[in-house]
Parts: structure tokens; sequence; C-alpha cells
């Protein structure tokens, strides 16, 4: 696993994995100049500190050996690894990003009812109409009055939230 590229100095860290053979190792690599036209490539290989166990192969030795050996035969330009081209990805195609949502609502609803349909409806002393009533009321206390000749009046004081909606069923007694 690489874990480390610095591209300005040509230098990269990796690890291996612990395995039945090695304890896994840490290496790194870095390209320097020897001369203005000549490049030589430093590795330094060593074992994971902690528990060494597994059979003792070198296997960290042979996996650095075998890998100054490719990168030496690039820089030299006399590969003779088989190199694959990998083709050119398909373009992607963004979404484009959803609809704003709609801002929360600074206002709340209150349905107001009752079984006499004719009555009239006020809110805070102003007439809005007759029932059944959809009010659209600023957050905040409101009072709701339902009246009808030859009926007692019915109010209620109502606290409305934004976004809330509120039922309300109005029962108008005989005078």
């Amino acid at each position: 696993m690489v874990t480390l590229v610095d591209d300005k100095q040509l230098m990269f860290k990796f690890e291996t994995g612990k395995s039945l053979f090695a304890s896994g190792f840490l290496a790194n690599a870095s390209v320097e100049a020897e001369s203005e036209t000549k490049p030589v490539l430093m590795i330094n290989v060593q074992h994971k500190p902690g528990n060494q166990g597994g059979l003792p192969f070198d296997a960290g030795e042979r996996m650095a050996d075998k890998f100054y050996d490719q990168v030496s035969e690039e820089l030299a330009k006399n590969s003779t690894q088989e190199a694959a081209v990998k083709p050119e990805a398909p373009p992607v195609t963004v979404p484009s990003p959803p609809a704003a949502s709609a801002p929360a609502p600074d206002y709340g609803t209150a349905a107001v009812t009752c079984s006499i349909e004719s009555a009239e409806v006020t809110v805070d002393g102003a007439l809005v109409g007759n029932l059944p009533a959809a009010l659209r009321l600023a957050p905040g206390k409101h009072t709701v009055q339902v009246r009808l000749a030859g009926y007692k009046a019915w109010s209620r004081e109502i606290t409305v939230m934004a976004g809330a909606e509120l039922r309300l069923i109005a029962t108008l007694g005989k005078e």
C-alpha cells in the first residue's frame, strides 16, 4: 500500500502486509540526479517493527531487488517488462444540482369548522369570512371567534407556529 507520494522530489513510501513468510516491510524509494542527464533510483526496505513472525525467506529483499531492477530499466529506457495502456474512461455525466427546496413557511394554518356552516369567523377581532374557514396566520397568539345571531359566541386563543396546522371545531350553543 502506497502511503506517501511526493512528486516534487520524486519520492514515495509504501508498505507490504504480513504473510506466512514475512512480517511485512516498510519501504521508500526516490529518484535522485547523479548528473544532469543520469537519474539514480534509491530504495530503502526495512522489516516492520514488532513481531517478526513468519519464515525468514528474505521476501522483502527480493521484492526490493525486483522493484529496483524494473525501475532502473525504465530510467535507462531499456524496459523488458510489458506495459499496458489503460483505455481512457468514458466521460461521466454530472447530474444537475437538485432544485432549491422551498423556504420554510413563515405562517401556520388553522382550519375552523362547525355544525352550523353559515357562522362568521373573526381573527383578532377582524372578520375573515364564514365557516368552514381555512386561515393562514402569522406565528404568535391569535384569538379566533365564531358568531351567529341567536347563538352564544365561541372563542379560542391559539398559538400558531410557522409551518404548523391547527384544526378547530367550534360548538355554538343556543342563547
